[in-house]
Parts: C-alpha cells; structure tokens; sequence
C-alpha cells in the first residue's frame, strides 16, 4: 500500500490530492476572528475550513500524565476531542514517544486508543531532552532509557500499522533546539531518520494501517 512515494499517509500526499500541488502550510497569528464566521460577512463559514486545532495528548496512560504534569485527564482530552468533532473541526493529536517509565507495549496501547478517535491526523513526537528543563534536570540526576535510532525507527513502523488508513500523518520524529538538545542527539539528522523509516518500511514490506482492526477498540 502506497501513498504516492510513501507507505503511509502523509499529510503533503493529503494536501497535493486536495489542492492539486504541493502546499505550504503558514501559521499566522493576526490577532483577529473570521469575517465568515464572527458576523461581519457571514456565520457559517467557509464551505471548506483550513483550519485544524491540534491537541496535546502525548500518552493516554494516567500515571504517565501525572508525571509529565499535563494538567488535563484522559477524560478532558476525549470530551475535547467529541466537541470539536461535533463541530466538524479536524482534529490532529500530539503523541511522545520514549516518555520515562512508559514500554514499547504502551506506548503501542496510546496509538491503538488514538487510532479509533473520529480525528484527522496525529504527529508522532521522539522525546527530546533539553537543558534548563525539569526532564532535563532529571535526566542528569537520574539518566533513564531513551531510544537509539533503529529502535525508535523500528518503533514508528509497529505505530503506523497500527493506524487506520484514514489518519494523516504529519509528523515521525521531531528536531530539538540544537543549542538545548542534552539527548537524544542523533536526532540531530532529520533527515536521515525520516529516510531510515522509510526504508524500514520498505524492509519489513509494511505500511500504515496494516494490523489495524476497527473492532479491536482498547
């Protein structure tokens, strides 16, 4: 199964079949609303909305949550999801891999609950370490497990077969700031890890939603 060049569904594949070309995506802040929507022009809004509100889940295990201090429960997050889905807004969910404490078997039960979510896309997030932060403190007090590079490419495979065909993808790893990344530092090369995930895939002759069931709901 292929998406264009890709084995899953990348969010730049989503945009080309709906634009026709490639896209470029420019957050802007104007500090206004929508004339379409606030009253001026309009109330319903445009026809299609490109406007999608992204929400920070990172892990779906509670004792996990407590740990990184969220300040939100799994709970919060569902009625957030359910309310904008009800609006018809796109949702894209954040998802850390590699947070202390959490297994491979974990992290895996997070995709499955993301995967059966009426949303539109997730960003899957490597922990990144950074200096003059409460992680970062306590990875130096107390180093604990962090990913190499083949065991987290690995890891994003056995994520993507795990979700649905449906979901976009718009993110596999993540670069840190360069001049506070204590650790993981072969993240450092983007690049080179988006195309070992790639070849990965090519390898294990997998792609996205493989091994997704939409009755095995966690």
């Amino acid at each position: 199964m292929r998406w264009g060049d890709k084995r899953y569904y990348s969010v730049d594949y989503y945009l080309k079949q709906a634009y026709g070309e490639k896209v470029y995506r420019l957050p802007l802040n104007g500090g206004m609303t929508c004339p379409n929507r606030d009253g001026s022009l309009g109330t319903g809004g445009c026809i299609r909305d490109s406007v999608w509100v992204e929400l920070g889940l990172q892990t779906a295990h509670p004792e996990t949550n407590r740990f990184i201090r969220s300040g939100f429960t799994l709970e919060c997050f569902q009625e957030a999801v359910r309310r904008l889905w009800e609006h018809r807004i796109p949702v894209i969910v954040h998802v850390i891999l590699g947070l202390p404490g959490e297994t491979n078997e974990q992290i895996l039960e997070t995709i499955s609950y993301v995967g059966h979510l009426p949303i539109f896309g997730i960003k899957l997030q490597l922990l990144h370490v950074l200096s003059d932060t409460s992680l970062g403190a306590l990875y130096q007090k107390e180093p604990f497990p962090l990913f190499s590079q083949d065991e987290y490419c690995e890891l994003v495979c056995d994520c993507l077969e795990r979700l649905p065909q449906t979901i976009t993808i718009h993110r596999l790893t993540g670069d840190g700031p360069k001049d506070l990344l204590m650790a993981p530092l072969w993240s450092r090369a983007k690049r080179s890890v988006l195309n070992q995930i790639q070849k990965t895939l090519e390898t294990r002759d997998t792609w996205q939603g493989k091994y997704y069931s939409p009755t095995s709901i966690p």
